[in-house]
Protein backbone atom coordinates (compact mmCIF):
# COMPACT_ATOMS: atom_id res chain seq x y z
CA UNK A 1 0.00 0.00 0.00
CA UNK A 2 2.83 2.48 -0.18
CA UNK A 3 4.38 3.71 -3.68
CA UNK A 4 7.52 3.09 -4.64
CA UNK A 5 8.42 6.76 -5.11
CA UNK A 6 9.56 7.71 -1.37
CA UNK A 7 10.26 11.51 -0.42
CA UNK A 8 11.90 12.85 2.20
CA UNK A 9 10.38 13.40 5.31
CA UNK A 10 11.77 17.06 4.78
CA UNK A 11 10.30 17.35 1.75
CA UNK A 12 6.60 15.61 2.74
CA UNK A 13 6.62 18.37 5.58
CA UNK A 14 7.39 20.98 3.33
CA UNK A 15 4.63 20.17 0.96
CA UNK A 16 2.78 20.29 3.97
CA UNK A 17 3.26 23.93 4.98
CA UNK A 18 5.22 22.72 7.69
CA UNK A 19 8.55 24.09 9.03
CA UNK A 20 10.79 22.67 11.39
CA UNK A 21 10.14 23.37 14.73
CA UNK A 22 6.77 25.16 14.23
CA UNK A 23 4.07 24.77 17.10
CA UNK A 24 0.94 25.00 16.97
CA UNK A 25 -0.79 26.56 19.94
CA UNK A 26 -3.89 24.73 21.59
CA UNK A 27 -5.26 28.08 22.69
CA UNK A 28 -6.56 28.93 19.13
CA UNK A 29 -7.28 24.99 19.02
CA UNK A 30 -5.03 24.26 15.85
CA UNK A 31 -2.79 21.67 16.02
CA UNK A 32 -1.50 18.71 13.88
CA UNK A 33 -1.78 14.73 12.37
CA UNK A 34 0.61 13.03 10.47
CA UNK A 35 -0.71 9.95 8.50
CA UNK A 36 0.68 7.92 5.65
CA UNK A 37 0.24 7.79 1.84
CA UNK A 38 -2.00 4.87 2.11
CA UNK A 39 -5.52 3.81 2.75
CA UNK A 40 -5.18 4.47 6.96
CA UNK A 41 -5.58 8.31 5.71
CA UNK A 42 -9.33 7.95 5.43
CA UNK A 43 -10.22 8.53 9.07
CA UNK A 44 -8.05 12.31 8.66
CA UNK A 45 -9.67 12.55 5.48
CA UNK A 46 -13.52 12.23 6.45
CA UNK A 47 -12.64 14.43 9.57
CA UNK A 48 -12.23 17.19 7.11
CA UNK A 49 -14.50 15.70 4.06
CA UNK A 50 -17.10 15.54 6.64
CA UNK A 51 -16.54 19.06 9.08
CA UNK A 52 -16.24 16.79 11.84
CA UNK A 53 -13.07 18.94 13.37
CA UNK A 54 -14.51 21.67 12.27
CA UNK A 55 -17.57 21.07 14.33
CA UNK A 56 -15.40 20.29 17.61
CA UNK A 57 -13.28 23.68 17.10
CA UNK A 58 -10.24 22.16 15.64
CA UNK A 59 -8.27 23.57 13.09
CA UNK A 60 -6.03 20.22 11.82
CA UNK A 61 -3.24 20.61 9.37
CA UNK A 62 -2.71 17.18 8.21
CA UNK A 63 0.59 15.96 6.57
CA UNK A 64 0.71 13.21 4.72
CA UNK A 65 4.32 10.70 4.43
CA UNK A 66 5.30 8.14 2.22
CA UNK A 67 6.02 5.84 4.82
CA UNK A 68 4.15 4.91 8.07
CA UNK A 69 7.66 5.31 10.10
CA UNK A 70 8.53 8.53 9.21
CA UNK A 71 4.88 9.92 11.20
CA UNK A 72 6.73 8.93 14.38
CA UNK A 73 9.84 10.59 13.27
CA UNK A 74 8.16 13.77 13.22
CA UNK A 75 6.37 13.19 16.09
CA UNK A 76 9.41 12.84 18.16
CA UNK A 77 10.53 15.56 16.13
CA UNK A 78 7.82 18.00 17.47
CA UNK A 79 6.86 18.66 13.66
CA UNK A 80 3.41 17.52 14.20
CA UNK A 81 1.30 16.80 17.33
CA UNK A 82 -0.91 13.46 16.62
CA UNK A 83 -0.02 10.59 14.51
CA UNK A 84 -1.02 7.15 13.75
CA UNK A 85 1.81 4.39 14.33
CA UNK A 86 2.07 0.49 14.26
CA UNK A 87 3.30 -1.12 17.25
CA UNK A 88 6.08 -3.19 15.01
CA UNK A 89 7.49 0.45 14.59
CA UNK A 90 6.77 1.78 17.74
CA UNK A 91 8.38 -0.20 20.23
CA UNK A 92 11.61 -0.05 19.02
CA UNK A 93 11.86 3.73 19.16
CA UNK A 94 10.89 3.23 22.70
CA UNK A 95 13.14 0.76 23.74
CA UNK A 96 15.58 3.36 22.61
CA UNK A 97 14.48 6.42 24.97
CA UNK A 98 11.80 7.87 22.53
CA UNK A 99 9.04 9.65 24.62
CA UNK A 100 5.70 8.51 23.63
CA UNK A 101 2.50 8.29 24.92
CA UNK A 102 -0.52 6.38 22.98
CA UNK A 103 -4.14 7.43 23.49
CA UNK A 104 -6.40 5.55 21.68
CA UNK A 105 -6.34 3.59 18.06
CA UNK A 106 -6.86 4.05 14.17
CA UNK A 107 -8.35 0.98 13.97
CA UNK A 108 -7.36 -2.63 14.48
CA UNK A 109 -7.47 -6.01 12.52
CA UNK A 110 -4.61 -8.23 10.74
CA UNK A 111 -4.73 -7.62 7.02
CA UNK A 112 -2.47 -9.80 6.14
CA UNK A 113 -3.32 -12.92 3.52
CA UNK A 114 -2.00 -15.81 1.99
CA UNK A 115 -2.39 -16.58 -1.75
CA UNK A 116 -1.62 -19.72 -2.89
CA UNK A 117 -0.63 -21.08 -6.26
CA UNK A 118 -2.62 -23.30 -8.51
CA UNK A 119 -1.11 -26.13 -7.63
CA UNK A 120 -1.47 -25.09 -3.50
CA UNK A 121 -5.00 -23.50 -3.97
CA UNK A 122 -6.47 -26.54 -1.36
CA UNK A 123 -4.21 -25.76 1.13
CA UNK A 124 -6.24 -24.13 4.29
CA UNK A 125 -4.17 -24.13 7.49
CA UNK A 126 -0.23 -22.98 7.90
CA UNK A 127 0.57 -26.52 8.74
CA UNK A 128 -0.41 -27.78 5.25
CA UNK A 129 2.00 -24.81 4.12
CA UNK A 130 5.01 -26.98 5.58
CA UNK A 131 8.08 -26.80 3.45
CA UNK A 132 6.53 -24.62 1.01
CA UNK A 133 7.99 -21.26 -0.88
CA UNK A 134 6.39 -18.44 1.21
CA UNK A 135 6.90 -14.90 0.11
CA UNK A 136 6.23 -12.32 2.83
CA UNK A 137 7.51 -8.55 3.13
CA UNK A 138 10.79 -8.74 6.09
CA UNK A 139 10.25 -6.22 8.61
CA UNK A 140 6.94 -5.18 7.97
CA UNK A 141 3.98 -5.67 10.76
CA UNK A 142 2.56 -8.28 8.81
CA UNK A 143 5.57 -9.97 9.01
CA UNK A 144 6.31 -9.86 12.61
CA UNK A 145 2.49 -10.34 13.69
CA UNK A 146 2.68 -13.41 11.22
CA UNK A 147 6.12 -14.35 12.94
CA UNK A 148 4.23 -14.37 16.80
CA UNK A 149 1.83 -16.25 14.76
CA UNK A 150 3.60 -19.21 13.88
CA UNK A 151 4.57 -18.84 17.37
CA UNK A 152 1.02 -19.28 18.84
CA UNK A 153 0.44 -22.09 16.67
CA UNK A 154 3.55 -23.70 17.97
CA UNK A 155 5.61 -23.49 14.45
CA UNK A 156 8.67 -22.54 13.46
CA UNK A 157 10.00 -19.95 10.34
CA UNK A 158 12.09 -23.06 8.89
CA UNK A 159 8.95 -24.97 8.84
CA UNK A 160 8.62 -22.94 5.75
CA UNK A 161 10.87 -21.74 2.90
CA UNK A 162 10.15 -17.64 3.72
CA UNK A 163 11.42 -15.62 1.54
CA UNK A 164 11.85 -11.66 1.24
CA UNK A 165 9.43 -10.29 -0.97
CA UNK A 166 8.18 -6.89 -1.75
CA UNK A 167 4.29 -6.56 -1.56
CA UNK A 168 4.59 -4.33 -5.00
CA UNK A 169 6.25 -7.83 -6.68
CA UNK A 170 3.98 -10.36 -5.76
CA UNK A 171 2.11 -10.16 -8.62
CA UNK A 172 4.68 -10.65 -10.86
CA UNK A 173 6.54 -13.54 -8.77
CA UNK A 174 3.10 -15.57 -8.36
CA UNK A 175 2.41 -15.18 -12.31
CA UNK A 176 5.79 -16.63 -12.63
CA UNK A 177 5.12 -19.25 -10.39
CA UNK A 178 8.34 -19.23 -8.76
CA UNK A 179 6.24 -19.36 -4.97
CA UNK A 180 3.86 -22.07 -3.59
CA UNK A 181 2.23 -18.35 -1.60
CA UNK A 182 2.19 -15.22 -0.91
CA UNK A 183 1.41 -13.23 2.41
CA UNK A 184 0.88 -9.67 1.69
CA UNK A 185 -1.96 -7.04 1.91
CA UNK A 186 -4.20 -5.09 -0.47
CA UNK A 187 -4.63 -4.16 -3.25
CA UNK A 188 -1.70 -6.32 -4.28
CA UNK A 189 -3.53 -9.32 -2.83
CA UNK A 190 -6.57 -8.79 -4.47
CA UNK A 191 -4.89 -8.11 -7.97
CA UNK A 192 -3.01 -11.14 -8.06
CA UNK A 193 -6.55 -13.26 -8.06
CA UNK A 194 -8.08 -11.17 -10.59
CA UNK A 195 -5.35 -11.80 -12.63
CA UNK A 196 -5.86 -15.36 -12.32
CA UNK A 197 -2.42 -16.17 -10.74
CA UNK A 198 -3.61 -17.12 -7.52
CA UNK A 199 -6.37 -18.29 -4.93
CA UNK A 200 -6.95 -16.72 -1.22
CA UNK A 201 -6.05 -19.71 0.63
CA UNK A 202 -6.15 -18.44 4.07
CA UNK A 203 -7.87 -14.93 4.57
CA UNK A 204 -7.22 -11.61 7.09
CA UNK A 205 -9.81 -13.13 8.87
CA UNK A 206 -8.80 -16.75 9.38
CA UNK A 207 -5.39 -15.05 10.65
CA UNK A 208 -7.19 -13.54 13.52
CA UNK A 209 -9.32 -16.39 14.40
CA UNK A 210 -6.44 -19.38 14.25
CA UNK A 211 -4.12 -17.16 16.68
CA UNK A 212 -5.92 -14.09 18.33
CA UNK A 213 -4.69 -11.61 16.66
CA UNK A 214 -5.81 -8.36 17.22
CA UNK A 215 -3.45 -6.16 15.26
CA UNK A 216 -4.34 -2.16 16.73
CA UNK A 217 -3.16 1.09 14.56
CA UNK A 218 -2.36 3.47 17.71
CA UNK A 219 -3.02 7.03 17.78
CA UNK A 220 -0.10 8.45 19.49
CA UNK A 221 1.12 11.72 20.43
CA UNK A 222 4.44 13.18 22.93
CA UNK A 223 3.62 12.96 26.80
CA UNK A 224 4.24 16.77 27.11
CA UNK A 225 1.00 17.31 25.33
CA UNK A 226 -0.67 15.22 27.25
CA UNK A 227 0.50 17.50 30.65
CA UNK A 228 0.23 20.37 29.33
CA UNK A 229 -3.24 20.63 27.63
CA UNK A 230 -5.26 17.79 28.46
CA UNK A 231 -8.29 19.44 26.95
CA UNK A 232 -7.06 19.83 23.36
CA UNK A 233 -6.54 16.14 23.66
CA UNK A 234 -9.76 14.92 24.57
CA UNK A 235 -11.23 17.06 22.25
CA UNK A 236 -8.82 16.02 19.54
CA UNK A 237 -9.80 12.13 20.22
CA UNK A 238 -13.42 12.81 20.40
CA UNK A 239 -13.16 14.23 17.03
CA UNK A 240 -11.24 11.25 15.70
CA UNK A 241 -13.80 9.26 17.10
CA UNK A 242 -16.69 11.01 15.48
CA UNK A 243 -14.66 10.42 12.38
CA UNK A 244 -13.90 6.72 13.23
CA UNK A 245 -17.10 5.68 13.65
CA UNK A 246 -18.41 7.62 9.97
CA UNK A 247 -15.90 5.45 8.75
CA UNK A 248 -17.51 2.39 10.55
CA UNK A 249 -21.22 3.21 9.46
CA UNK A 250 -21.12 4.78 6.42
CA UNK A 251 -18.97 2.30 4.32
CA UNK A 252 -20.85 4.05 0.47
CA UNK A 253 -20.03 7.80 1.52
CA UNK A 254 -16.55 6.63 2.95
CA UNK A 255 -15.47 5.01 -0.19
CA UNK A 256 -16.55 8.30 -1.99
CA UNK A 257 -14.49 10.16 0.12
CA UNK A 258 -11.40 8.27 -0.32
CA UNK A 259 -11.41 8.45 -3.68
CA UNK A 260 -12.78 11.84 -4.12
CA UNK A 261 -10.07 13.22 -1.50
CA UNK A 262 -7.64 10.95 -1.98
CA UNK A 263 -7.29 10.28 -5.24
CA UNK A 264 -3.80 9.68 -5.57
CA UNK A 265 -3.95 7.06 -2.82
CA UNK A 266 -6.96 4.88 -4.67
CA UNK A 267 -5.47 5.42 -7.77
CA UNK A 268 -7.36 3.69 -10.51
CA UNK A 269 -8.98 1.11 -8.24
CA UNK A 270 -12.57 0.38 -8.73
CA UNK A 271 -14.68 0.44 -6.15
CA UNK A 272 -15.10 -2.98 -4.91
CA UNK A 273 -11.36 -3.40 -4.92
CA UNK A 274 -11.45 -0.10 -2.47
CA UNK A 275 -14.09 -1.46 -0.17
CA UNK A 276 -12.06 -4.91 0.27
CA UNK A 277 -8.75 -2.50 1.11
CA UNK A 278 -11.18 -0.04 3.69
CA UNK A 279 -12.92 -3.22 5.39
CA UNK A 280 -11.79 -6.45 4.62
CA UNK A 281 -10.37 -7.43 8.05
CA UNK A 282 -9.81 -4.17 9.00
CA UNK A 283 -12.54 -2.75 12.01
CA UNK A 284 -12.94 0.66 13.39
CA UNK A 285 -15.70 0.01 15.88
CA UNK A 286 -13.56 1.47 18.85
CA UNK A 287 -11.10 4.10 19.53
CA UNK A 288 -9.71 2.09 22.92
CA UNK A 289 -7.04 -0.13 22.84
CA UNK A 290 -8.18 -3.52 25.12
CA UNK A 291 -6.16 -5.44 27.35
CA UNK A 292 -6.21 -8.04 24.00
CA UNK A 293 -4.60 -5.01 22.06
CA UNK A 294 -2.12 -4.43 24.89
CA UNK A 295 -1.01 -8.23 25.32
CA UNK A 296 -0.48 -8.78 21.89
CA UNK A 297 2.30 -5.46 21.91
CA UNK A 298 3.83 -7.33 25.13
CA UNK A 299 4.05 -10.24 22.69
CA UNK A 300 5.59 -8.05 20.10
CA UNK A 301 8.29 -6.23 22.39
CA UNK A 302 9.05 -9.90 23.68
CA UNK A 303 9.98 -11.16 19.86
CA UNK A 304 11.71 -8.44 19.20
CA UNK A 305 13.99 -8.92 22.05
CA UNK A 306 14.45 -13.04 21.32
CA UNK A 307 15.45 -11.61 18.19
CA UNK A 308 17.95 -9.24 18.88
CA UNK A 309 16.08 -6.23 17.79
CA UNK A 310 15.65 -4.62 21.13
CA UNK A 311 17.56 -4.85 23.80
CA UNK A 312 15.56 -4.53 26.26
CA UNK A 313 11.42 -4.69 26.59
CA UNK A 314 9.50 -1.25 27.21
CA UNK A 315 7.16 -1.05 30.23
CA UNK A 316 3.72 -1.43 27.59
CA UNK A 317 1.71 0.20 30.29
CA UNK A 318 3.78 3.52 30.85
CA UNK A 319 3.54 4.40 26.87
CA UNK A 320 -0.51 4.05 27.73
CA UNK A 321 -3.18 6.40 28.54
CA UNK A 322 -6.53 5.63 27.37
CA UNK A 323 -8.64 8.03 29.71
CA UNK A 324 -9.20 10.16 26.83
CA UNK A 325 -10.18 7.13 24.57
CA UNK A 326 -12.56 5.86 27.20
CA UNK A 327 -14.41 9.11 27.23
CA UNK A 328 -14.64 9.18 23.60
CA UNK A 329 -16.45 5.76 23.13
CA UNK A 330 -18.66 6.64 25.90
CA UNK A 331 -19.84 9.91 24.71
CA UNK A 332 -19.31 9.35 21.26
CA UNK A 333 -20.65 5.36 20.88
Amino acid sequence: MQRREFISLAAALGAAGLAPGLAFGAANRRTSHATSAAFTAIISAVGKAEGIYEDAGLDVEITTLQRGSEALQALLAGQIEFAEIAPAALIPAVAQGAEVKVIGIHSHGYYGKLIASEANKDLKTLEAFKGKKIGIQFGTGVHTTFMIILQKLGLRASDFELTNLRVSDMPTAMQSGSFDGVIGWEPMMTRIVSAGFGYEAISSQDFETMAGVYYPLLLATKPELVESDRELVQTYVTAWRRAQKFVETNQDQTVEILKSQLGDIAGALDEETVRAVLYGGTYYDTVVLPQQGIDEMRDIAAYLKAGGVIQNEPDIGGLLDMSFAEKAQEDVG
